[in-house]
């Protein structure tokens, strides 16, 4: 255990935890049945997972690649990594951190909106 870069595993963890609930709540707020929320986040997590680079080798260039690029698993996952290796914490993982943390901003300012729009089925 006095391998691991314990402060970017709590930023990874943190960050990337509310990236993810707030994904799931805005998804939650749009549609009108658990059966269609689970169905809805099967077809969008299982790809965000398998895009992210934890299970095969990301391309360099071409569609996948900017979408893995886009991916907050992709950005958890590399930050994970970074922790759990004792990578040092270069600038690779200060730009992770980053689109993270934007990330974040992003799903939980969708789900805020989606809260006081009305347009919530369930709120």
């Amino acid at each position: 255990f006095s391998n691991i870069n314990w402060g970017l595993l709590l930023a990874a963890a943190v960050l990337g935890s509310s990236t993810l609930a707030a994904l799931n709540l805005g998804a939650a707020l749009l549609i009108n049945s658990v059966q269609g929320y689970h169905a809805v986040m099967g077809l969008l997590l299982f790809p965000l997972w398998i895009v992210s680079g934890s299970m095969f080798p990301l391309p360099t260039e071409g569609w996948v690649a900017m979408l893995a690029l886009l991916n907050p698993m992709t950005h958890l996952s590399s930050l994970f990594r970074h922790a759990l290796i004792q990578a040092p914490t270069d600038h690779a993982s200060l730009v992770h951190v980053a689109i993270l943390l934007c990330e974040s901003l992003i799903c939980l300012w969708f789900t805020t909106a989606m809260t006081r729009s009305g347009k919530a089925r369930h709120v």
